[in-house]
């Protein structure tokens, strides 16, 4: 099973992204999920805190991903230029 799931929203999927795999991914016990806005440049971080999705961050920067076996930084704005 990831550990991370990572969403690019489009105006066609938004509603799927943004609700029925929000749910699907909380309860299959995903621990990060990301959706991606492209069109804002703008990104948003799920956390899986006691079995329910928290958004632990919010924007276009650095998030420093933790995991039990490593840690990763993602630089979101290098994605979007």
């Amino acid at each position: 099973m990831p550990k991370l799931t990572v969403e690019i929203i489009s105006k066609s999927s938004i509603e799927k992204d943004e609700d029925i795999k929000f749910k699907l991914y909380e309860k299959e016990g995903i621990l990060y999920y990301i959706i991606v806005y492209p069109d804002f440049e703008k990104v948003r971080v799920f956390k899986l805190v006691n079995e329910i999705y928290k958004k632990v961050y919010e924007g276009d920067r650095k998030f420093n991903f933790k995991f039990d076996e490593c840690e990763i930084e993602i630089d979101f704005l290098k994605i979007f230029k």
